[in-house]
């Protein structure tokens, strides 16, 4: 046996070597303030990172590492308000809009910390008159308020229309026509709530008497439907359902969301579905439509570059295609 040989060490226990050298053993030694303030430098909260991910640290992760670590997610509140003013700082137009929606409040009038704050003062007051939720089961107000927004705003759970179609974008309106059985059931269901002076083509707005949250549903717009696809939130402008219950409908696309679940209701057996969905982040929407139109623009190149296009490279007619929709959409 050659003596200057190294010692061999399975891989198995290389590995736990390394892991050993990454642990911080010295963490249980350290007082509760600083064990906190290091646990702010990983703590997230679901769909922070992705409208796709619904786990997160705080709330699947550190709970079940230790007894103190479950203590300190379940009683230490300033967790949930660092991850809330986070949110609210990098995802403005999606929570801190939702927050301010909640309040009353003007948007430009309040930062994200005021605004937090003015969300815990009134979801404290409805918690006191709320018999609903046990008393024993509220937690701290900013986990609270999470929950509540992520409830009311974040996720839509509504009937569904599918019918595929590339061309739908936010804020471009468009109509369509219901004639099947599913879909005038869907209209009906969607418009009962609303004085019947908006059946009649009226335009559904504040100054017609519209109180409240205009009329909205999911409208699936791109195949297959399945969990995880993107869809679209749609408010109703304008809604004319004649005798025979077929509608004519005004659209405009609000938000981007992820649909989580689909089902169909048993009865009646008219195979209307309904999902559940999350909104998507800013810069997923903005990474959805870039995807989008660049899949578009492909598609127009595939069809015209032999007539149109074949003195450059096929990439760079993508690219001017693209660009040329790209301006086209932003009025240039």
């Amino acid at each position: 046996m050659n003596a200057s040989a190294k010692e061999f060490t399975p891989s198995f226990r290389l590995e736990a070597i390394q892991k050993s050298e990454c642990m911080f053993h010295f963490f249980s030694e350290l007082n509760e303030e600083l064990k906190l303030n290091i646990l702010t430098y990983v703590v997230d909260l679901p769909y922070e990172h992705s409208s796709s991910v619904n786990k997160s640290m705080l709330t699947s992760v550190l709970p079940y590492v230790s007894r103190q670590f479950y203590s300190y997610c379940k009683s230490h509140d300033f967790l949930w308000k660092l991850c809330m003013q986070r949110l609210m700082v990098n995802e403005p137009n999606l929570w801190a809009a939702s927050v301010a929606e909640f309040t009353d409040s003007s948007f430009s009038e309040y930062g994200s910390s005021e605004l937090l704050e003015r969300g815990c003062s009134k979801l404290a007051i409805m918690l006191e008159f709320d018999e609903i939720i046990p008393r024993s089961r509220i937690v701290g107000c900013h986990e609270e308020l999470f929950r509540y927004i992520l409830a009311n705003y974040i996720r839509y759970e509504s009937p569904l229309f599918y019918m595929p179609d590339n061309s739908v974008v936010i804020g471009q309106e468009f109509g369509l026509h219901f004639f099947e059985p599913r879909y005038r059931r869907l209209i009906r269901e969607v418009m009962a709530p609303y004085p019947d002076l908006f059946t009649d083509g009226r335009a559904i707005t504040e100054e017609n008497g519209l109180v409240g949250k205009p009329p909205t549903f999911i409208y699936a717009h791109r195949s297959p439907l399945k969990k995880g696809i993107i869809a679209c939130i749609v408010q109703v402008m304008e809604c004319s359902i004649h005798p025979d219950g077929r509608a004519d409908v005004f659209l405009r696309p609000i938000h981007y969301v992820r649909i989580t679940e689909v089902y169909e209701q048993r009865i009646p057996r008219d195979h209307l579905y309904f999902c559940k969905t999350v909104r998507l982040s800013f810069n997923e929407e903005k990474q959805y439509e870039t995807d989008s139109l660049r899949s578009f623009a492909e598609r127009i190149a595939h069809s015209s570059y032999a007539v149109h296009g074949h003195e450059i490279p096929f990439s760079d007619y993508v690219e001017l295609i693209f660009n040329a929709i790209q301006r086209d959409r932003n009025g240039e």
